[in-house]
């Protein structure tokens, strides 16, 4: 992550890699764990990463197809030493999702402890993806890359 404004430089990194456990095929439903890295090199950013540069992590992740003719809608619910998150990611088209997420820093005692997030992804070829989103309160666009197997 870096901050474009007012100066351009690095704020912080974040790595994240996940294990699936448990797949419920009936309820089209599974469990993954996982441990999530985080690095900075200034002050702003500890404060940020809330000199908590490592997490082990959960994910329960449900697979809904209300609508006959429409994709399916992917809802997770993650928690770790920091948030607790709820997404939702509904197929637009073939390759191009909306995602959108909420989130809850039970971590500290900060102002403001709940963001949201509204965007796009695209899945490529062999499980890779782009996202493009917008969070607020953070007021900014943040764009992800990511990978699976």
């Amino acid at each position: 992550n870096f901050i474009t404004e007012p100066e351009k430089e690095f704020d912080h990194a974040e790595v994240k890699a996940k294990l699936r456990l448990v797949t419920f095929d009936k309820v089209l439903s599974s469990v993954a764990l996982g441990l999530l890295g985080r690095a900075t090199d200034s002050e702003e950013g500890d404060a940020r990463i809330d000199d908590k540069p490592f997490s082990f992590f959960g994910i329960f992740t449900v697979e809904l197809f209300p609508f006959g003719n429409w994709g399916g809608f992917l809802v997770n619910v993650y928690l770790d030493n920091r948030f607790l998150s709820t997404g939702l990611k509904v197929q637009l088209i073939d390759q191009l999702q909306f995602v959108g997420e909420t989130a809850f820093l039970h971590s500290t005692d900060v102002k403001e402890r709940t963001s949201y997030s509204a965007g796009v992804e695209i899945d490529g070829e062999q499980k890779f993806y782009f996202q493009v989103f917008y969070n607020d309160p953070a007021d900014r666009v943040s764009i992800q890359l990511g990978t699976g197997f």
